[in-house]
């Protein structure tokens, strides 16, 4: 499988060795260019592309709870089945992340709801409290690492969150359209830390920047763009 991917992948260990052939890095910084080479994919990830974008399903626990992923970074969405789509739900920040244990077992105290529903937004235009999502809500606990849900008709959501892309029992394979991006951030990084000239830092950053926006628009869907422009249209009377 991997050998028919060689062309559109390169191995992490081969993009830091391949960075060492081309650069005026000593051989003895070695390790200090792969944790770069780490860094600025997980950047990369982050801020440029989806390849370390995760779509997958969880079940929440009795107390209406999920533990967050342990690869995840940052929360893009949550979604429900609607319609034979999909359906997001509504960050609510009034639901209690309050737990405790009794007979063994964790709960949520009556006195906080006892994982009971919340009321929907109440009001109108400016007095409005929040919108009404008929479909759920949720919170996320960052200190415990857990999502609270509330107004739920399931148990199973599916989570859009990003990753650094990173494997940590596995050969991490990097897509070649990544590589340029990469091995720009690596040397902006070794001149920052001193590995080499800290003067041509400014010329490895700009380039850096170019790279990102070169891959921006390799992403680019135009099938996309205009898919989600025909989304924002409805019909209208003819004048």
């Amino acid at each position: 499988m991997v050998g028919q991917k060689s062309g559109a992948l390169a191995t992490l260990k081969e993009v830091s060795d391949g960075i060492l052939l081309k650069s005026n890095i000593p051989e003895s910084k070695a390790v200090q260019v792969k944790q770069f080479v780490i860094d600025g994919y997980r950047e990369l990830n982050l801020v440029v592309s989806d390849e370390g974008r995760v779509r997958d399903l969880f079940t929440m626990d009795d107390n209406y709870i999920i533990e967050l992923p342990d690869d995840l970074l940052v929360l893009y969405d949550i979604y429900v089945p609607y319609e034979n789509g999909i359906w997001s739900l509504t960050q609510r920040k009034d639901i209690p992340v309050i737990t405790e244990t009794l007979l063994g077992a964790e709960v949520i105290p009556d006195e906080w709801g006892g994982g009971r529903d919340i009321m929907h937004g109440t009001g109108a235009y400016y007095q409005t409290t929040g919108g009404r999502n008929y479909k759920g809500y949720y919170t996320v606990d960052s200190e415990k690492r857990r999502i609270h849900f509330r107004n739920m008709d399931r148990s199973e959501v599916m989570l859009d969150y990003g990753t650094s892309g990173i494997e940590r029992t596995e050969t991490t394979y990097i897509p070649m359209k990544i590589k340029p991006a990469l091995e720009a951030y690596v040397m902006m990084e070794a001149s920052a830390f001193g590995i080499i000239n800290i003067n041509e830092y400014e010329l490895h950053k700009d380039r850096y920047e170019r790279q990102k926006s070169i891959l921006r628009l390799l992403d680019f869907n135009l099938t996309a763009f205009t898919d989600a422009v025909y989304e924002t249209m409805n019909g209208s009377y003819k004048r």
